[in-house]
């Protein structure tokens, strides 16, 4: 077992749940910003967004129902980023793509 893996499982397990959840993870601003750090607000896919439909203004969307100004949105997003490179590629976005 290497030292990630127990975070990777639970990251993993957490990002699943919420995923599978039927809640509206962006109507409450505490729900809204774990979502944003745990699976992302913004598109993570690589292809072509024009051609594609998928939420590449999501994060936009959401900043805007909660107030967040840049700040905190390069907060979240500096938070994502940090997620998925503690969890590894294929674990959270796993979940998020489910």
């Amino acid at each position: 077992m290497t030292e990630k893996e127990p975070l990777r499982d639970a990251l993993g397990a957490i990002t699943r749940a919420m995923a599978t959840n039927v809640r509206d993870w962006g109507a409450d601003r505490l729900d809204a910003f774990l979502w944003g750090v745990l699976l992302g607000w913004d598109c993570e896919e690589q292809h072509d967004h024009a051609a594609d439909f998928c939420e590449v203004g999501a994060m936009d969307v959401i900043a805007a129902r909660h107030g967040w100004d840049a700040r905190q949105v390069e907060r979240v997003r500096s938070f994502r980023r940090a997620v998925l490179a503690a969890a590894e590629p294929g674990c959270p976005s796993e979940a998020n793509r489910a």
